[in-house]
Formats: structure tokens, sequence, C-alpha cells
């Protein structure tokens, strides 16, 4: 008996009691907790996680720092489209002024760029939608920001990308259109002005509506 009394003792105690409360909100927490957690997948990902960032992956960008400075004024709708002279992967001169009177898709990106990778084989597709004879009449310049041509041509090997793939190494291009995401895009009409500016990750419709402001 004299056992038992110790423990009737305590629990008509304060400090019993004290000891009953918090026992009791540790097991309701714990299984609130345990009610409400997402379920996860074998992977180990959270599932509810894994469909909101797919519901988003058609809007993400990917934000880079750049460092050359941005001269003229920034890019606007409607206005001349900022001018840049450079060379492709394959040594080839690239400029807006020798691409005056065809319409012209500038494609800001990085080879590490996750939303980049997935609307490449769309651009490739409108690219090669409007060849005729092989020469497609729209110019698609895609600028890799802070990269080198190795690295961009070893990436527009394996994605198998046939328009020009240009290295922005020191970002001198990327400051003049002041990019601050990737991929961001522009869409330069015949005269040189631009028609459309769209940040992130295309769909296919959504590069319909932009190639139709520079027919």
């Amino acid at each position: 008996m004299p056992d038992s009394d110790w423990r009737i003792r305590l629990q008509h105690s304060r400090i019993g009691q004290a000891l009953v409360i918090v026992v009791t909100t540790i097991v309701v927490v714990a299984g609130a907790f345990l009610a409400n957690r997402p379920s996860l997948t074998s992977a180990g990902n959270l599932s509810d996680q894994g469909a909101q960032s797919a519901q988003n992956s058609q809007d993400r960008v990917d934000p880079v720092s750049v460092s050359g400075r941005p001269l003229g004024s920034p890019p606007a709708i409607g206005e001349p489209a900022p001018q840049f002279e450079t060379v492709d992967i394959a040594d080839r001169p690239v400029s807006l002024s020798t691409l005056s009177g065809k319409p012209v898709w500038l494609a800001f990106g990085a080879t590490w760029c996750t939303g980049c990778r997935t609307e490449a084989p769309e651009v490739q597709a409108a690219y090669a939608a409007r060849a005729t004879r092989g020469i497609s009449e729209l110019e698609v310049e895609s600028v890799y920001l802070a990269e080198d041509r190795e690295t961009v041509a070893d990436f527009a090997g394996r994605l198998g990308l046939t328009f020009a793939q240009v290295p922005d190494r020191d970002t001198a291009i990327a400051a003049k259109y002041r990019v601050m995401g990737v991929p961001a895009h522009f869409f330069i009409g015949r005269d040189g002005r631009i028609r459309s500016i769209q940040v992130g990750t295309l769909t296919p419709e959504r590069i319909d509506a932009a190639l139709a402001t520079i027919r």
C-alpha cells in the first residue's frame, strides 16, 4: 500500500496535474501532426509538393546575375531592339543589323536552366516548321548567359538544336536587354522593333501567339 499511496498523492498534487496536462498536450499535437502531414512517395518526395511543382513548372523562371553594364534604354514593346554584335558557336558573325528585314526571335537562357531545356524542343519545332529548303524565314538566336562556346555547343548538340547558338560569356547582350531571369524571349519584327516580350517557359500556344506578332 505505501507504493500506491505516493501515486495517489502525486495524482492529486499540483505537480501531478501539470504532468498530466503536459503529456496530454504532447499526445494531441503528435496526433494532429501525423493526421495532417503530406503523404510521401516512394522516392521520398512530398506528393502534394510534387503536384504543385508540376503545376507551376510552365511559368518557372530562374534568376540570373548579369555582370555586363546595361547600356542604352531598356527594351520596350514598340521600341527598337538594342543592337549587339557577337559570334555564334560556329564563329559566324551575329548582329541585329545583318538580320534587318527578317523576323527575329531572341531567346535568353542557360544550359543549366530547367525551363530552357524543357522548351528547347518546342523552339526547334517552331524554327523547323518555318523552314523553306533548309533555310528558315524566322531567325532564332539563342543567347546563353555566362557560358563558353564548348558548353553551349555540347548542349545544342545533345538536344539537336539547329538554330543559332550564341554564348554571352560576359553577359553584355543580356545586360542590354535587362535580363533578370531565364528563359526570357524577345520577338523582334522586320522593322527591328520589339513586338512581344515573354518571360518563362513557353508552350506551343504561347510561341504561336508571339510569332504572330512578327510575321
